[in-house]
């Protein structure tokens, strides 16, 4: 029932019970009739303010959460840069690496081709001295190279 036809009906009620009584008990009725409506009247107001008190700081706590939220993932979000400039510095630096790495193992192939064909033609060497009928005289300690 809407506000307004309640109280029209309190009011009904409280002036139907009027017409018996002579007029002097008649103000008394109506004045006893108006402190309770003025109480209600009270304690409503008293229920409103307690109530616009409670969204008050039902406001600030949300306000309050909120700044914080935001601080808090603004937090995260500097953490997750920060993260992710780090993790491309150590994927680039391991590619560095990486590289250098594969350079070095290319350098030591073409040593150990170059050593490798060092060797064959020392072989060679030491196979045709072996088989020549009057090997050269050499001094000890002396190694002949043919490249």
């Amino acid at each position: 029932m809407h506000p307004h036809h309640a109280a029209f009906l309190e009011y009904r009620v409280a002036t139907s019970l009027l017409s018996d009584l002579p007029a002097a008990k008649q103000v008394v009725r109506l004045k006893w009739e108006l402190l309770h409506a003025l109480q209600r009247v009270s304690e409503s107001q008293s229920r409103s303010r307690l109530l616009e008190l409670d969204i008050d700081r039902l406001k600030a706590s949300v306000d309050a959460r909120s700044r914080e939220h935001q601080a808090f993932s603004a937090q995260l979000h500097r953490e997750l840069v920060d993260k992710a400039r780090e993790l491309a510095e150590a994927r680039a630096e391991g590619q560095e690496k990486l590289d250098a790495m594969h350079r070095e193992v290319a350098t030591m192939q073409a040593k150990c081709e170059a050593l490798d064909e060092l060797c064959k033609a020392l072989l060679a060497t030491v196979e045709e001295d072996a088989g020549s009928p009057s090997p050269p005289t050499r001094a000890e300690g002396e190694l002949r190279v043919s490249a």
